[in-house]
């Protein structure tokens, strides 16, 4: 996957995390992020990587959002490898 594809799913998970009050608020705790800083940061990579490595460790969140949007886990798995800090691109 391309970081391009990777950035754009990312930013789709964002947005649906958004919807859901407690696991925003999870994540920008643990970002250590509020709502201004993270509407200004959302394109960087590092950040989306942080959105993806948030919901890569609740499985029960991730099965959620992929559910919503129509996109198998694994499919996050290859976006993460993919973005800053990733591990590069998977098969």
């Amino acid at each position: 996957m391309k970081e391009e594809e990777a950035g754009v799913l990312a930013l789709r998970i964002l947005a649906v995390l958004s919807e859901n009050e407690d696991a925003l608020s999870g994540f920008l705790d643990e970002a250590g992020l509020d709502a201004r800083e993270l509407a200004a940061r959302a394109a960087e990579g590092d950040l989306l990587g942080a959105v993806l490595d948030f919901v890569l460790g609740r499985e029960a969140l991730l099965l959620d959002l992929c559910g919503q949007l129509g996109v198998k886990p694994h499919e996050v798995v290859r976006a993460r490898a993919a973005l800053p800090g990733g591990i590069g691109d998977w098969a």
